[in-house]
């Protein structure tokens, strides 16, 4: 994210984390923050930007338990985290969930923009029409 994107979400910048978003056709970008209010940035588990190049946004679910076991970390009242699901030309599938921190101490959640318009990342949110590869 550059400093204005971080500004216009109201987030204090730290030069020690920028965090990466996602960007996908026709302008529409994913970023991570640090709680579903949008309160802070994130960070996101399982983002290699050289590996999501080109790969398509297939759809979005929960965190599943076991993915809650494996992270270790604790559900809290905000409910799972989206997992944004990916596959690239070769059919290697990607999965990419917010964590609320750089040091991923727990989960986080999504947020996006889509031109100016910003939306909170349900499972859903992206139509099918828009699941288009991941640009640079």
């Amino acid at each position: 994210m550059t400093d204005d994107e971080i500004a216009a979400e109201y987030w204090c910048h730290d030069n020690l984390h920028t965090p990466k978003q996602i960007v996908l056709a026709d302008d529409v970008r994913l970023f991570p923050s640090a709680d579903p209010e949008g309160n802070g940035s994130g960070a996101f588990v399982g983002l290699d930007k050289d590996g999501l190049m080109g790969a398509t946004y297939t759809g979005g679910r929960e965190l599943a338990d076991a993915e809650f076991e494996q992270m270790g970390w604790l559900k809290t009242h905000h409910g799972a985290p989206p997992v944004l699901q990916f596959e690239d030309r070769n059919g290697t599938k990607y999965a990419v969930f917010p964590a609320c921190d750089p040091e991923h101490n727990g989960p986080g959640a999504v947020f996006g923009r889509d031109g100016d318009e910003a939306f909170r990342f349900q499972t859903h949110s992206i139509p099918e029409s828009d699941n288009a590869p991941v640009q640079g």
